[in-house]
């Protein structure tokens, strides 16, 4: 079985996307949350159906969508770790989270 694992910052997207719903609704945040984190429960199904985005220096890392949200993440036997959420718009390499990667 794949253990499925978030890092701290990925756990505060979490939190910060349910903030920004719950102004509007919080019966909203926490189904998008919920379905945000099924979707990602989905992963250890289907641990290589996310895009590789840096192939050439990181195989393991890998996004997939929901939503208007990427989660980016790092596949390998028997671990997913989960290293962000975040809106598509942002760009990679600006993600705090994300810059061990881009060295």
């Amino acid at each position: 079985m794949v253990k499925l694992c978030y890092t701290t910052p990925a756990a505060i997207d979490l939190n910060n996307i349910f903030i920004y719903i719950s102004s509007g609704s919080v019966v909203n945040a926490k189904r998008f949350v919920r379905l945000l984190k099924n979707h990602v429960k989905s992963l250890k199904q289907f641990p290589e159906k996310g895009r590789q985005i840096a192939p050439e220096n990181f195989p393991t890392l890998r996004q997939v969508l929901y939503k208007s949200y990427k989660i980016i993440y790092t596949y390998e036997a028997d671990k997913i770790t989960v290293h962000v959420i975040t809106h598509q718009s942002r760009l990679n390499i600006n993600i705090d989270a994300l810059k061990q990667f881009y060295i």
